[in-house]
């Protein structure tokens, strides 16, 4: 997959640069105090109105499947993911995450689908469990997953639900942030456009998994 330079997200996608423009201040000064809007978004009573009782309960109910919620403050965005465990051996399970993630700036989503393996052990003396999952998978759009109905049944949802709606295609997201730094982060590093909508929950292994699917997904919709 070719990678798009950041230079190019403003010739060829005008409203998502001037997206994040306004909120990070690459031209101009922010228009937009991210921080207010995520403590405004986390307050008790707005996340369990929004979220958990409306966004959340409806997506639950139209396809019929649990959600967990994977929200925590601090961060740019809602997030909930469905959950699969398949047993595969002494200790060992594949798990399936059909994640998706609402970000407070300008309803802009995604949604992925991942396959992790997963060992836990016990540790003698604490007797504690101790999980370690390493991302085999990362489906960035429907394809042939045996999930891909949840996929596009989150995505109606959000698509009705939501004013304006925005899906970030995968190719966009691993594009470089020049000189942005998301809200969420302890230190300075390089960014990629996703790290300023999302914060995601991965696994901690999640390094060299397959890309599967087409990165390029609903990039023809952006603007």
């Amino acid at each position: 997959m070719d990678k798009i330079n950041f230079s190019a997200v403003k010739n060829n996608y005008p409203n998502l640069y001037q997206i994040l423009n306004d909120y990070y201040g690459i031209d101009h000064s922010p228009k937009y105090d991210i921080q207010k809007l995520i403590e405004a978004s986390y307050s008790m009573k707005h996340f369990a109105k929004f979220w958990k009782k409306g966004i959340l309960n409806r997506i639950a109910t139209e396809i019929n499947k649990e959600l967990d919620n994977i929200s925590f403050g601090l961060i740019p965005n809602y997030g909930a993911e469905a959950y699969f465990s398949v047993k595969t051996g002494n200790n060992r399970y594949r798990l399936t995450l059909v994640q998706f993630y609402l970000s407070i700036l300008n309803n802009v989503y995604t949604i992925q689908i991942l396959e992790v393996d997963e060992i836990i052990d016990i540790l003698p003396i604490e007797k504690i469990e101790v999980r370690t999952g390493t991302l085999k998978e990362l489906w960035v759009s429907p394809g042939d997953h045996k999930h891909s109905g949840l996929f596009i049944g989150i995505q109606k949802c959000l698509e009705e639900l939501l004013e304006n709606p925005i899906f970030l295609p995968y190719t966009i997201q691993e594009i470089e942030l020049p000189d942005i730094v998301p809200p969420w982060a302890v230190e300075k590093e390089q960014y990629l456009i996703k790290d300023a909508f999302f914060r995601t929950v991965m696994p901690h292994n999640s390094e060299g998994a397959l890309i599967c699917g087409d990165p390029n997904y609903m990039l023809n919709k952006l603007e």
